[in-house]
C-alpha cells in the first residue's frame, strides 16, 4: 500500500499537465453574466491586461469566456465569483484556454 502511494504521488507530480500548456493568466473586469437553461454561464470581460505568458494575445470573440464550458453546468463556485466580481467591479484573474467562440476558464479569483 505505501509503494503504491509513492507511485501515485511520483506520477502525480512528474507528470505535466495538459490544460496548463495553452493556458493564458489575465486580469480584468467582468462586464456581464449570462447563464443559459443547460446551466452553463459565460463572462463578458473588459480593461484586460498583464497576460501571463507575457507574449500571448487576446483571442475571444466579443470578450466572451465560458466557465468551464459552454456544454456543461458551470462549477457554481466559479459562477457565485463571478456574479461577486460583477456586482463589485473588482479585478478578475483568469485563467483560459481555447480561442474564438471556445474560450474557457479554468479558474476565476477575485483581486484587490
Amino acid at each position: 500500500m505505501k509503494n503504491l502511494a509513492i507511485l501515485l504521488a511520483t506520477l502525480l507530480l512528474a507528470t505535466p499537465s495538459l490544460a496548463a500548456d495553452d493556458e493564458v493568466h489575465w486580469t480584468a473586469t467582468v462586464s456581464m453574466v449570462t447563464a443559459k437553461e443547460n446551466e452553463s454561464a459565460w463572462v463578458g470581460l473588459k480593461n484586460l491586461e498583464s497576460p501571463n505568458p507575457s507574449s500571448a494575445t487576446w483571442t475571444c470573440s466579443n470578450n466572451i469566456v465560458w466557465l468551464s464550458s459552454k456544454d456543461k453546468p458551470s462549477p457554481k463556485a466559479m459562477l457565485s465569483t463571478a456574479l461577486t466580481l460583477y456586482s463589485t467591479q473588482k479585478s478578475v484573474r483568469i485563467g483560459v484556454t481555447g480561442s474564438g467562440q471556445n474560450c474557457e476558464a479554468r479558474y476565476i479569483s477575485a483581486r484587490d
